[in-house]
């Protein structure tokens, strides 16, 4: 009960322990509502507390996506904390829509979030919402760095219905050597998918 009552102290970094040491007890008394307070903290030592704790619960997953949904702005401290949460739980319904939402939609600067939350996603699989507004990223005049992060994402999770599109960047020497090399290893988790899936 004491360490509960240090989530309600004026210190910071206090609250980031009595967060910490609250997730660490076995009695799992630590609830989502305790943790979404400081997810958008001023205090740096606080939202990173909040956020690696969040990413660590599945569970949340809605909670999490919904406060995300409210935001209608995205400061540096809030995709610092998207970036540590999202990709952990891109599992989940919830954070999946939260990715469709941003990778849909007409601004740029979304856009480009969703492509950083996909590029730190390991084994969450293609969405199906997420073929048609990605593919212009994988075209030979795209801009480089968003190409490059979503073939970061193509290399942890493979996704057939880029095939021919990897295909092409690998073959296209006119494009940086780093992006035709994304492209090879996207294409060869693809086929170490489909050669682990003949042995099962």
């Amino acid at each position: 009960e004491s360490t509960a009552s240090a989530l309600d102290a004026e210190n910071a970094l206090v609250i980031s322990g009595a967060l910490a040491a609250l997730d660490k007890m076995p009695s799992g008394t630590l609830e989502v509502l305790n943790v979404l307070a400081f997810l958008d903290s001023d205090n740096d030592v606080l939202r990173r507390t909040a956020a690696l704790i969040a990413s660590k619960h599945l569970k949340w997953d809605a909670a999490l996506a919904n406060r995300f949904f409210e935001w209608d702005s995205y400061s540096p401290h809030r995709i610092e904390t998207l970036t540590m949460v999202v990709p952990s739980l891109l599992s989940a319904p919830p954070m999946r829509d939260l990715v469709t939402s941003l990778v849909t939609d007409e601004d740029t600067a979304k856009n480009d979030l969703a492509l950083q939350l996909l590029a730190e996603a390991q084994d969450v699989g293609m969405d199906p919402a997420w073929v048609e507004p990605l593919s212009p990223f994988l075209l030979p005049e795209a801009d480089p760095i968003r190409r490059s992060l979503l073939l970061k994402f193509l290399s942890h999770n493979p996704a057939p219905q880029f095939h021919a599109d990897l295909q092409r960047l690998w073959n296209e020497e006119e494009l940086p050597l780093a992006n035709r090399l994304q492209a090879l290893v996207a294409l060869s988790a693809e086929k170490k998918e489909l050669s682990e899936t003949d042995f099962r």
